[in-house]
């Protein structure tokens, strides 16, 4: 990782209650280090559930992307893979290209990126422009959401929704936290 500078986001950990809960919790918890004065409450995992559409089990990109929008907040799309190469007619596909295009149209995606390299270079870089992170991952093979809001020595802070706080995740264990079930 070039130039390790400390970075850090305050924000307000909310632990995921629910089996599907990661992408929200971790969105909630983005929403509070980009907005001091939001206080997020685990009341609000349930409350955006019953909100959003659950695919296969857990709350797909798509809907995260209306969660995001939803705060009036803009993102960056990174994707390690590229939407030619997936079925276009499997429903998460189709919702997510659907996604895409209505908040690029939007203007709430400033910026979509296929076939990125997604690593903690990447990430750092990020952290260090202003942005707050959110990485798809898995845990026990389990698609897996987590929010990075800082720099610390060598590695990024994390906020999982899993723990009771934040920790850190160096470059060699990197893709291990972060390996995206789906691309």
């Amino acid at each position: 990782m070039d130039s390790p500078a400390q970075v850090f986001r305050r924000y307000h950990h909310v632990r995921q209650r629910t089996t599907s809960g990661c992408g929200i919790c971790s969105v909630l918890m983005a929403v509070s280090a980009i907005r001091a004065d939001f206080i997020p409450s685990s009341a609000m995992e349930t409350s955006w559930l019953a909100q959003l559409r659950r695919m296969r089990g857990g709350v797909p990109t798509f809907e995260i992307m209306r969660m995001i929008d939803s705060f009036d907040l803009q993102m960056s799309i990174w994707y390690e893979d590229s939407i030619h190469n997936q079925d276009k007619n499997d429903p998460l596909v189709r919702n997510y290209i659907k996604s895409l295009e209505h908040y690029l149209s939007k203007g709430s995606i400033t910026m979509h990126r296929e076939n990125a390299r997604i690593d903690l270079d990447l990430v750092a870089s990020e952290l260090r422009r202003g942005s707050v992170v959110l990485l798809n991952g898995t845990v026990s093979g389990v698609p897996h959401m987590r929010v990075c809001v800082g720099i610390a020595g060598n590695g990024l802070v994390v906020a999982d929704p899993l723990e009771d706080a934040s920790y850190i995740v160096e470059q060699a264990s990197f893709s291990h936290y972060f390996n995206a079930p789906h691309g």
